[in-house]
């Protein structure tokens, strides 16, 4: 069985965030699902990946408490 992540990347419409997501494509890690933030500039540009085409959100938010331990890695 293998794994997959759900990975979220801030900035990536930029240029530092471009090369994030060409290093996961490069190295063939296990994205099962892509989202991409960056400036309120630019909400819903679309960004093509290896993983699928995404829009970028400008805001975000979790729906739980963070647990602590994952803030600890």
């Amino acid at each position: 069985m293998s794994m997959s992540y759900s990975v979220g990347i801030v900035g990536a419409t930029g240029a530092v965030g471009k090369e994030i997501v060409g290093v996961l494509e490069n190295r063939g890690f296990p994205v099962s699902d892509l989202r991409i933030f960056g400036s309120s500039r630019s909400a819903g540009k679309e960004v093509e990946t290896k993983f699928g085409k995404s829009a970028a959100t400008s805001h975000w938010s979790m729906p739980k408490k963070f647990p602590r331990e994952k803030m600890e890695l």
